[in-house]
């Protein structure tokens, strides 16, 4: 096969293109990414097997209606056929075929040629991409040999994925030694359930028994629980005089020595509070002496400061005159900024009266502009738009109505010319009479392809019944063998199911290989044939004149009726442009009636007269300007207005102080503000300074006064220590104190061990009694305890042993009346073991289904796969330069060898990148080309060679060009040294048909 033309309609981006491949064997692609490469290769794809589903790209083109194309292709018999495919009712498309010999046809005609190859066959086997290559790169050394292999027999990993699917789901359902699959699990449970419904019958007896057992039982634990809290209360009593034996003992050897010292008087830390008042007052002193020397300075400083202020009056009115000075300063800013703005609106509207040279500025000032005035004019426009649409409108049609007329009277005239006369007529109807078609040659044919179909669908459903046969037979043996080796192994179960299984491919074989009624159709159709070509061979009237006068008549008949329609359309048009004469006198009434309004608008708005609608919307949008500039520059004036005022303002009341400070009256302004706020700095620091002199001093004062009441106050905490501890000096006051601190340590440790004891006791009924019996009272209440001790011990055992119990015997008591009836049991049972009745049958299928498969992979390594692994080991010798010279398949091994010309052998994985994308290019290549069931089909190759080295490349096009003598060849590149390399190497056949 070889595509001679192609001619996209719409698809994706490509709209109305073409190309003419008729001369060419080797076709370069070339373009930039997203310039259409793919979207051709996927229009072509498109046109053999269909358009694609709504869950892929359906290439829909934005920028046409046409969805679809056609190919011109020539098959091996040298027939030029046309196909094309366009959107239609089905997602596929509706196919069209146009054979040489005028027939025609559509998709089942299109897979006849096609020879019932697929999208992914044709893919796999014919068209080379980039992700093949690539995907020799991810894969690990063990998963690299099965891919080339599967390679070599569909050109992809269909094949392999199948079966691995198909293995997948066998594991799923039933492994020998598995757990989880279906068949295993169902199994097991339906043991354990048998089990159970066993032991369930065993235990419907041990009822009542296990009632009165469990009353025993729960009243012995409560007489465990009471005994056990008696013990447990004498532990813990026991534990605390354990632990406040030592706490008790030493409280009391405290307190006994605290007796004899209770009468010291000694005031608390009397010595440390003496030593600290001491150095306070030495303290105060020197801080006395230190401030009194300051206040005398400061009273100097202050006389010296309070001559040089002014009043405070003064003051205000600077600091008020400083605060509004910067509103003065913007003041000025905005009555220049004004001044400006209100020039330029001035120039604006100046500029607007010069575009309007022929009218004066008292017609703008005069103009009435407002609302009422715009309106009537925004619906003169409307109306005015209106007429002359319709206006545009009316010539238009008037223009169509005429050459329509004249076109119809031309076709009526020579419709008319082509009747037949009367004479003709009548005799063509008296020759019509004697008509007798020629029925029974068309039924002869018509019978004779219907029993030609019907003899290629006995031959065909006698091939399918062979081969069911055949995989019946098989899974029948498979199935027996099955059932044979279980019921050894002593898996009855499974046993039975296997042979169940063998009764319906056993029924399969019964199946009569062709239908009944098909051998009943055969003959009654030959027998009709035969009928047929009796009355045939009485027949001999030729009958082809009378065909051809009843075409003759036919024909007069047709242009009748059209010279009829075409005389009626003729009078309706006629009658339409006598409408359109109405039509046109109306609307010029209606222009005269605008013209009116307008001369009156305009006279009532005082604008120029005699103007169109169009002059007066321009003049309305400069007026509209103008008024608007005129509004503003109202605005700006009394904004200026309100400004200077302020500023006046502001510079009188700097004149006022400048007298008042005798300044000079004739300086400027700025040099008299300037001048004034010199002297208010001047007079902020003097008074700045005049004040903190004075809070200083009067601080001063205050610290001195606290000071003094100070050391007074720590020497009469000094009189009050001496006179608490009974004594006269400071020497006798240390030495109580050293015995009064002795006397407080012991006591502030008697006070701990106390309030330990109260926390450990806190009800003084038992703590009183508990002190008096540990201080009187010797005992070892260890010994005691480890008694206790070994009491609980024993009863934490015998009621954990009571509890084991009990649960066990509530638990089987609430199994007994929870679990499930002996009938419900049995129900479970059943449904399980035919829920693993319908596992097994899918089992079966699914492994005659993986041995389907590989007596196919046998069939295929035995009869295809030689001839195409020869075709590859001469690709890979040439594209390896004579490097590797051989190329097997082991016998019976799912992997390749290749030889290199010193003898040694290798495995693809230990294939360099480059090496092995080269044995892969050769076997692809090789399965391609060895298609011979196939129509030798283009092949297409998508940036294949992009990732190789130039010399590879260089054997590659040799390659292709050898192979382009005989198969035609498709290449599809973006890259500019591909071009370049094509252009250089100059092979003949090369054609840059894509930019």
């Amino acid at each position: 096969m070889k595509i001679l033309k192609i001619h996209i309609y719409g698809y994706g981006k490509l709209v109305d293109q073409e190309w003419n491949l008729e001369d060419e064997m080797f076709s370069l692609f070339y373009g930039e990414n997203e310039s259409g490469k793919s979207t051709l290769m996927a229009f072509l794809l498109a046109v053999f097997f269909g358009f694609p589903s709504k869950k892929e790209n359906q290439y829909i083109p934005r920028n046409s209606n046409n969805y679809g194309g056609s190919i011109l292709i020539r098959d091996l018999d040298q027939r030029e056929i046309f196909i094309e495919r366009t959107s239609g009712k089905y997602q596929k498309g509706i196919v069209h075929i146009q054979f040489p010999d005028g027939s025609t046809g559509s998709e089942h005609e299109l897979n006849q040629l096609l020879k019932g190859l697929d999208s992914n066959t044709f893919k796999g086997i014919f068209h080379f991409g980039l992700d093949g290559l690539q995907g020799i790169n991810e894969l690990d050394p063990q998963h690299l040999n099965q891919y080339l292999y599967d390679a070599s027999m569909t050109g992809a990993s269909e094949l392999a994925k199948l079966e691995k699917q198909l293995e997948l789901e066998k594991n799923r359902l039933f492994k020998k030694r598995g757990v989880k699959p279906e068949i295993n699990a169902l199994t097991q449970e339906l043991s354990e359930l048998e089990k159970k419904i066993i032991k369930w019958e065993e235990r419907l007896d041990q009822y009542e028994c296990l009632q009165q057992s469990i009353q025993v039982k729960e009243a012995a634990l409560l007489e465990q629980k009471e005994e056990k809290k008696r013990i447990q209360e004498q532990l813990r009593w026991l534990d605390k005089r354990i632990t406040l034996n030592p706490i008790i003992s030493e409280w009391h050897a405290y307190r006994q020595e605290g007796k004899d010292e209770e009468n010291l008087g000694f005031p608390v830390d009397g010595v440390r509070r003496l030593e600290g008042l001491n150095e306070k007052i030495q303290e105060a002193d020197v801080r006395l002496s230190v401030e009194k020397d300051r206040l005398a300075e400061l009273t100097d400083k202050k006389e010296i400061s309070t001559k040089e202020l002014c009043n405070d009056e003064s003051i205000r009115e600077m600091k008020d005159l400083e605060k509004h000075h910067v509103f003065y300063s913007n003041l000025l800013e905005d009555a220049k900024s004004l001044s400006v703005q209100k020039e330029e609106l001035y120039s604006y509207q100046r500029v607007i009266e010069e575009e309007w040279p022929t009218i004066d500025k008292q017609t703008f000032e005069k103009a009435q502009y407002d609302p009422y005035m715009l309106e009537q004019y925004d619906d003169m426009k409307e109306k005015w738009s209106r007429l002359r649409t319709t206006e545009d409108r009316l010539i238009d049609e008037e223009k169509k109505k005429k050459q329509e007329l004249n076109f119809t009277e031309q076709q009526w005239q020579m419709e008319s010319d082509s009747l037949l006369s009367d004479e003709m007529l009548e005799r063509y109807k008296k020759l019509e009479n004697n008509e007798d078609q020629n029925f029974q040659a068309k039924e002869k044919e018509l019978k004779r392809e219907q029993l030609k179909w019907i003899k290629e669908e006995c031959k065909r459903k006698e091939a399918i019944g062979k081969r069911n046969k055949r995989l019946f037979t098989t899974g029948a043996i498979l199935t027996m063998l099955a059932a044979i080796a279980t019921t050894i192994n002593g898996e009855y179960i499974l046993s039975v199911f296997f042979f169940v299984a063998t009764i319906p491919l056993v029924l399969g074989l019964r199946k009569p290989l062709i239908d009944r009624s098909l051998l009943e159709q055969v003959a009654h159709l030959e027998n009709e044939i035969e009928i047929i070509q009796e009355q045939e061979s009485t027949t001999s009237i030729n009958n082809s004149f009378t065909i051809d006068v009843s075409r003759q008549l036919n024909e007069h008949h047709e242009n009748l009726r059209k010279v009829n329609d075409l005389g009626t359309k003729m009078l309706f048009i006629k009658k339409q442009l006598e409408d359109w004469t109405q039509s046109w006198m109306d609307l010029q009434d209606e222009w005269r009636s605008l013209e009116r309004d307008i001369k009156e608008w305009s006279e009532a708005a005082k604008l120029p007269e005699g103007n169109d609608i169009l002059f007066y919307g321009k003049f309305l949008d400069s007026l509209k300007i103008w008024y608007q500039k005129a509004r503003e520059i109202a605005d700006i004036r009394k904004k200026e207005q309100g400004i200077l005022n302020q500023i006046s303002k502001f510079e009188e009341r700097v004149m006022e102080i400048a007298k008042t400070f005798s300044l000079s009256e004739k300086a400027s302004m700025p040099s008299l503000y300037r001048e004034i706020l010199v002297i208010l700095e001047n007079q902020q620091q003097w008074k700045e300074t005049s004040l903190r002199e004075e809070e200083k001093l009067v601080s001063l004062n205050d610290v001195i006064s606290e000071l003094e009441k100070e050391k007074h106050l720590y020497v009469a905490k000094v009189d009050s220590l001496l006179y608490q501890a009974h004594v006269d000096t400071e020497e006798a006051f240390r030495e109580k104190g050293m015995k009064a601190e002795l006397y407080n340590i012991n006591k502030s440790k008697e006070k701990e061990l106390w309030v330990q004891i109260v926390t450990i006791v806190p009800d003084e009924s038992k703590r009183v009694p508990l002190i008096e019996d540990i201080i009187h009272r010797d005992r070892d209440d260890n010994e005691e305890q480890k008694v206790l001790s070994e009491d609980v011990t024993r009863i934490d055992q015998e009621t954990n042993q009571l509890h084991a119990d009990l649960s066990y015997q509530i638990n089987e008591l609430k199994y007994l009346e929870e679990d499930g009836t002996y009938e419900e049991q049995k129900q479970k049972y059943t449904m399980i073991k035919q829920k693993l009745n319908d596992y097994a049958k899918e089992w079966v299928v699914l492994e005659t289904g993986a041995m389907m498969i590989e007596k196919v992979k046998d069939i295929y390594e035995k009869e295809r796969q030689p001839k195409v692994l020869k075709k590859a080991q001469d690709f890979f010798s040439r594209l390896t330069s004579e490097e590797y010279t051989y190329l097997f398949a082991p016998i019976g091994e799912k992997r390749f060898v290749v030889e290199r010309n010193d003898g040694q052998r290798f495995e693809p994985t230990q294939l360099s990148r480059g090496t092995c994308e080269m044995l892969y290019l050769s076997i692809r290549l090789g399965l391609a080309l060895e298609d011979s069931s196939r129509e030798q089909f283009p092949l297409f190759l998508d940036e294949t060679f992009v990732n190789m080295d130039k010399q590879r490349r260089i054997n590659v096009w040799s390659l292709l060009e050898e192979i382009s003598i005989e198969r035609q060849i498709f290449y599809f590149s973006c890259h500019e040294h591909i071009l370049n390399e094509i252009n250089d190497y100059k092979a003949p056949g090369f054609l840059q048909a894509f930019n």
